[in-house]
């Protein structure tokens, strides 16, 4: 990766080359498709600018929450979410957290007004999000049960499972960077980024 590049996008004066650069470099296994979601925070006043970063790349965007001028951002695809709602294991899962039903809107509805009730502190933290965001199931079960403490592994997120198959994920996701980054650093637009 050309790390002096990158560097310069990422302090340029222009918040919107700033913005856009470090979108693509937390969204792009996303964008190269490796991964259904991602989450990310962006000053509340570019969430316009966000959502036209995304147009046309057949990535949804929903803002989970706002507050202290700040917007949690999720950047998903549709289809891949909506599989993944659809597993019983998964459903079963977030039942127990109060969702009741496994249709993508609806659950990120829920999502979100849990998200902005922890944000104000009236919540813990939704520690579910991990499924929300693609991490396996006994991951994210290992996680809630262990306190974020005790995993066989770290990268992307903690993991309590199948480590061999984490640690091929993580590659997946690391060339999906790469391959992002060179392409915007040649001029590249975020549609043409985008698989």
């Amino acid at each position: 990766m050309p790390t002096e590049a990158v560097l310069n996008r990422l302090s340029s004066r222009k918040v919107t080359e700033s913005l856009t650069m470090q979108i693509i470099l937390h969204c792009a296994p996303v964008l190269k498709n490796v991964k259904m979601s991602s989450m990310f925070t962006v000053p509340a006043a570019y969430m316009r600018f966000v959502r036209s970063l995304f147009r046309g790349t057949g990535i949804q965007v929903k803002c989970l929450c706002q507050g202290a001028g700040r917007a949690v951002v999720y950047v998903y695809r549709e289809e891949e979410v909506q599989q993944c709602l659809a597993d019983p294991e998964v459903a079963a899962f977030l039942m127990q957290y109060g969702y009741d039903s496994t249709q993508v809107e609806k659950c990120l509805n829920y999502l979100s007004r849990r998200v902005s009730l922890s944000s104000q502190g009236m919540e813990s933290y939704p520690h579910e999000m991990g499924i929300f965001l693609g991490y396996p199931l006994e991951d994210v079960i290992g996680f809630i049960q262990h306190g974020g403490k005790d995993s066989q592994y770290t990268g992307y997120w903690k993991v309590y499972g199948d480590v061999d198959q984490a640690k091929a994920t993580f590659r997946a996701y690391d060339n999906a960077k790469e391959s992002a980054v060179v392409e915007y650093m040649a001029g590249k637009q975020m549609q043409e980024i985008a698989c």
